[in-house]
């Protein structure tokens, strides 16, 4: 379409001048991707190198399932293969479903998809959540986790401290190996490839600085999110747990954020 634009070629060097990588792919190379307003949780993430067909799970270790409740619970599927690498390999998400018909839907997308049939092996799964999930309902007092364990799916709890469930994507996320990269996305993850593209954020404040909410927002491409997070703190948490368990504000300055309001600021200017 050059010939027909005034300028050439120069028509889109000037439209891409002083934008980013995403917005330049989604409106100046006519790519999939994904423009925030926000700042993502994951910049990390590089679309093109960590999503994948090769994400596939691999015969000898165990496939995860990693659960986010409420009413619009997730589910993400992953695996640590024997390269060391966090295999991403499929996601359930739901809209005003609790979890005893969302938990239907996991296992029936499980008999039909992740078999031995499928898969040529049996899988073993082990499940991963929201620790919230322990908590009881008002309405029958039965707790999320007493409901998939009616259903034989014997879940344990995630860990909960944001800190460390960031930290615990971000090493993969950092990680190469022996040549192969610690993380692999495959692209029929729409919400979590969503989430790692921008939409998992935090979310820009009406300020006239430019300031962040302290963390991520919540919204559609969050809840796949913290459900892999959670299968994550188990997989790569180690170490964490004990120098990340209470320090939001290191956590912060890793991500380049500016410190909360509160912190040697005073709580009305935050300066």
């Amino acid at each position: 379409n050059l010939a027909n634009l005034p300028g050439g070629r120069g028509y889109y060097e000037t439209l891409a001048a002083g934008k980013d990588r995403e917005w330049v792919r989604v409106y100046v190379h006519g790519e999939y991707g994904f423009v925030i307003d926000g700042r993502p949780v994951f910049p990390e993430y590089n679309d093109s190198v960590h999503c994948s067909e090769d994400a596939k799970p691999m015969k000898g270790e165990p496939l995860y399932r990693g659960w986010d409740f409420g009413l619009t619970p997730a589910c993400a599927f992953a695996q640590k293969n024997r390269f060391g690498q966090l295999v991403v390999f499929d996601e359930l998400t739901s809209e005003s479903m609790g979890i005893d018909a969302f938990s239907d839907e996991v296992l029936a997308h499980v008999a039909k998809h992740w078999n031995r049939r499928t898969l040529g092996w049996e899988p073993d799964w082990l499940d991963v959540g929201d620790p919230a999930g322990q908590q009881r309902v008002q309405t029958d007092e039965k707790t999320c986790f007493q409901v998939l364990n009616a259903k034989g799916i014997g879940i344990e709890a995630g860990l909960q401290t944001l800190a460390i469930r960031l930290e615990s994507v971000r090493k993969p996320l950092q990680t190469m190996k022996g040549g192969r990269i610690g993380f692999l996305l495959h692209p029929r993850c729409k919400q979590l490839r969503k989430g790692f593209m921008g939409a998992y954020q935090y979310r820009r404040m009406n300020t006239k600085s430019e300031r962040f909410t302290e963390k991520p927002d919540k919204n559609d491409a969050s809840h796949p999110m913290d459900a892999l997070e959670y299968v994550c703190t188990i997989l790569f948490g180690e170490g964490l747990t004990t120098d990340m368990r209470e320090r939001p504000k290191a956590a912060r300055q890793w991500e380049g954020l500016e410190a909360p309001v509160g912190e040697g600021r005073d709580q009305v200017t935050g300066y």
